[in-house]
C-alpha cells in the first residue's frame, strides 16, 4: 500500500510539474514583510513585468511583460535575508537596499567577515529609501546637536539603518557617547516611544514607511532635517559607492508634518545574479520602463519616487546584469 500511494503521489507531483511548466517560466522576486512597501513594489512590479502562458496580449489590454514569464512574489524579512537567499540560490532576484548590496559586493561594513558576492548584479533602481529622525512634535530637538544628552533609538544591532546612522553622525561631528543609545528592532523601538521611553530614533525605509505613518495617527510627530555642509561631505565621501543620495521627505508624507523635509537616502534596488537568463532580464526590464504600458492603477500605488526613469540607475555601486544592461545601452542610458 505504501509503494502505491508513493507512486501515486509521484505522479501527482510530475503532472503538477508538467502543469506548471506548460504556464512559462517562473522568476521569483523575494521582498519584504507582506504589509510593507517591499511586498506592495513587488506585486505591482510582477504585474508589470509578467507575461504568462495563456494570458491577454498587451494588445488588448493584457500583460505587457516579459513572454512567457510569471513573477512570483514571495514575502520575506527584508534587504538581509534576500542577500542570503540569493547567494543561496532560493530565489531568481531581491529587493534590496542599495548599501546592503554594495557590502555584500565588496564584503564591507556589515559583510566584512564574509566572502565577496562578486555574482550579485543590479536590474534597476526604483525608489529612495529614506533616512528618519523621528521625534515628539513637542520635544524641542529641531537637529542634530540637539540629541546631546537624549535616549536615541539607532537602530537594530548589526541592521543597515545603524550603519547608516552612525556614518551620518560621524559626518556630523556626533558621538554615541553624548547621547544614550537604544539597539532595538522597529517594533519595540515604537513601542518605547510611544511610552516615552525614547526621545527619539532613526530609521532608514520607502516614504510613507507604514509603521511611522500608524504611529504619526497615534501622537503628533516631528522629523528632523538631515542637511548641510555635513550631509555633503558624507555625499562626496561616498562617492565612489554610489548608494547615498540627497532627497526630501514630502510636505504631508505623515500626519502633522506639514513641511518638506531633506534628509540623506539609499535606494531600493532590484538585483539578481550573474547567472539569470540575459533575454529574460531584458524583456523584464524593459517591461517595467515602457510606461505607456502601464495599467492606470500602477501611479496610484507607487510610493515616493518609484519608477522614475529617470532615476533607473542611481545608487547602483555594483555591476549591472547583462540583459539589463543591454535595455538600458539601447535608451541611451549609460553604466
Amino acid at each position: 500500500m505504501l509503494g502505491l500511494a508513493l507512486m501515486a503521489g509521484s505522479a501527482m507531483a510530475q503532472d503538477k510539474n508538467e502543469a506548471l511548466a506548460e504556464q512559462g517560466r517562473f522568476f521569483t522576486l523575494a521582498t519584504g514583510y507582506s504589509n510593507g512597501i517591499y511586498y506592495l513594489f513587488g506585486t505591482i512590479i510582477g504585474a508589470l513585468a509578467s507575461s504568462p502562458v495563456g494570458g491577454l496580449t498587451c494588445e488588448v489590454g493584457g500583460h505587457c511583460g516579459a513572454e512567457q514569464t510569471t513573477i512570483v512574489n514571495l514575502s520575506s524579512q527584508g534587504s538581509q535575508a534576500n542577500l542570503v537567499l540569493l547567494q543561496e540560490g532560493k530565489v531568481d532576484s531581491a529587493f534590496v537596499q542599495s548599501n546592503l548590496a554594495y557590502w555584500a559586493y565588496t564584503a564591507t561594513a556589515l559583510y566584512d567577515k564574509k566572502p565577496p558576492q562578486e555574482n550579485l548584479r543590479a536590474i534597476a533602481s526604483f525608489y529612495p529609501e529614506l533616512l528618519h529622525l523621528v521625534v515628539p512634535a513637542d520635544s524641542g530637538i529641531s537637529s542634530l546637536a540637539d540629541l546631546r544628552g537624549k535616549r536615541v533609538g539607532m537602530g537594530a544591532k548589526d541592521s543597515g539603518t545603524l550603519i547608516n546612522v552612525r556614518q551620518m553622525l560621524k559626518a556630523f561631528n556626533l558621538e554615541e557617547g553624548e547621547f544614550t543609545p537604544s539597539f532595538l528592532s522597529l517594533r519595540e523601538t515604537l513601542a518605547q516611544f510611544e511610552n516615552a521611553e525614547l526621545d527619539a530614533f532613526f530609521f532608514v525605509g520607502g516614504v510613507p514607511t507604514p509603521a511611522i505613518a500608524q504611529l504619526a495617527d497615534k501622537m503628533a510627530i516631528d522629523l528632523i532635517a538631515l542637511d548641510g555642509a555635513s550631509s555633503d561631505g558624507l555625499l562626496t565621501a561616498n562617492s565612489a559607492n554610489n548608494y547615498y543620495t540627497q532627497r526630501e521627505i514630502p510636505a504631508g508624507a505623515y500626519r502633522g508634518v506639514n513641511k518638506a523635509v531633506p534628509t540623506l537616502a539609499v535606494m531600493a534596488l532590484w538585483l539578481t545574479t550573474e547567472a539569470a537568463d540575459k533575454e529574460q532580464v531584458y524583456a523584464m526590464t524593459k517591461a517595467i520602463w515602457t510606461q505607456e504600458n502601464h495599467p492606470y492603477w500602477v501611479k496610484q500605488l507607487l510610493p515616493v519616487g518609484g519608477l522614475e526613469m529617470s532615476h533607473a540607475l542611481d545608487g547602483i555601486g555594483i555591476p549591472l546584469h547583462a540583459g539589463a544592461k543591454r535595455y538600458y545601452n539601447e535608451v541611451g542610458k549609460r553604466f
